[in-house]
């Protein structure tokens, strides 16, 4: 996999036509003093108690083919960074592409169960469709759909090593406001595993079980509703760590609802979202605590470099946060304030804390821009301890300009 990444980016520097190509490059550059839970998934800087990063991106498109090269330096890692690089091509609806690309699957703006910005991109190659109907009559009913299908590789995993990711994704839209999604992601494959072929599509149809091929599988829904000529939208994403009867089971939880206004002259979206990634142990004796993100097969967990691809409070938490967002006439402005409960059932192996951990977090930021420059800050305070963001005070800025 990483062989064909680079393979994919090296072609797409060297073809003749991107020395013929008028594209655009753009430099950022940001540090974080401090640290705080969800500093990645909600506000981009890299998973560590001290972050500095600077990155430079160029980017262009030929005809029906983008590619993006993007090379950064990160104070938490000892090696050049390829993340954001990517070539994909369209093909009518279809695009197809290979790369590290951010992904985001759910209905929330903020948080995502089974595939988020907590991480850094999982490098892979990718075929998506652009919404639009069916254009079948007996499945027209369902309204306008689209979907994505992504087989990556995870680093920083063990037993066994170089694990890889499969992720499916189908969105229908029925009835107007309403969007309904569905997702599945298994963990196969590594070293030492069956890497076949055979074995992927069987993974891939669905029809696989646990006697016959080894993996680790996720998989639930996302429903979101915007009720009618009104600017309230409520939506929930449930996924299942188990399977029974070829279903998902064993569910955890996210739930949201927002409210879009104008606050002084200012459009705004206010956001109330719950997030419980517990689960309960079923009379038949499955799952408990200990179940979101682990796995006996895939000792590393539902996991790249070492942080949950999912919610950022990880397994056995709970957490409930209000968010604000403002364009106000010179800046944009954001906050959150929420109450977190974390390793909720003192395992000594949770990523976060060995120990159970709550308390408040509360952030503000905001971003300004100049023609084709961009300064953002953040300030947040944390009141509980975790093994990567000490409690206290943490600031952070990013500066980025387009040329």
């Amino acid at each position: 996999m990483r062989r064909l990444l680079t393979s994919v980016l090296a072609v797409s520097v060297l073809t003749p036509a991107f020395a013929q190509a008028e594209g655009s490059f753009s430099l950022a550059t940001g540090a974080l003093s401090g640290g705080f839970l969800t500093q990645q998934d909600h506000y981009g800087f890299g998973a560590g108690k001290q972050n500095s990063y600077a990155n430079l991106a160029y980017e262009d498109n030929i005809g029906d083919l983008r590619y993006r090269l993007s090379v950064g330096i990160d104070s938490d890692d000892s090696q050049v960074l390829f993340d954001d690089s990517y070539v994909e091509r369209d093909f009518g609806l279809w695009t197809l592409g290979a790369g590290a690309k951010d992904w985001h699957w759910g209905p929330s703006r903020y948080t995502s169960l089974v595939l988020s910005d907590n991480t850094r991109p999982v490098p892979g190659v990718y075929v998506s469709r652009a919404p639009s109907e069916f254009e079948s009559p007996w499945l027209s009913w369902l309204g306008e759909w689209s979907g994505d299908i992504l087989v990556g590789q995870l680093a920083e995993h063990t037993a066994p090593a170089d694990t890889k990711l499969l992720g499916m994704r189908l969105d229908i839209n029925p009835l107007p406001g309403l969007e309904v999604e569905f997702v599945r992601m298994v963990e196969f494959g590594g070293d030492g595993r069956d890497n076949s072929a055979g074995t992927f599509l069987k993974i891939l149809s669905g029809f696989s079980d646990a006697n016959s091929v080894v993996s680790n599988q996720l998989a639930g829904f996302g429903v979101s509703y915007t009720l009618p000529e009104t600017p309230l939208r409520g939506y929930v994403q449930a996924i299942g760590e188990d399977e029974a009867g070829y279903l998902p089971s064993c569910y955890f939880y996210l739930a949201g609802l927002e409210y879009l206004t104008n606050i002084a002259g200012s459009p705004s979206i206010i956001t109330l979202e719950a997030v419980d990634t517990r689960v309960k142990q079923t009379p038949a004796g499955f799952c408990g605590p200990n179940t979101v993100y682990t796995n006996t097969q895939y000792a590393s967990g539902y996991s790249h470099y070492g942080a949950t691809l999912g919610a950022p409070i990880d397994t056995e938490g709970t957490s409930m946060t209000l968010f604000g967002k403002h364009e106000l006439r010179s800046f944009d402005l954001r906050w959150s304030i929420g109450q977190f409960d974390i390793n909720q059932a003192s395992l000594a192996t949770h990523r976060l804390t060995p120990t159970r951990t709550k308390g408040i977090l509360a952030t503000v930021g905001a971003t300004k821009s100049w023609d084709d420059t961009t300064l953002s800050a953040v300030v947040a305070y944390q009141d509980f301890n975790l093994r990567e963001a000490s409690r206290g005070v943490s600031f952070g800025m990013q500066l980025s300009k387009s040329f």
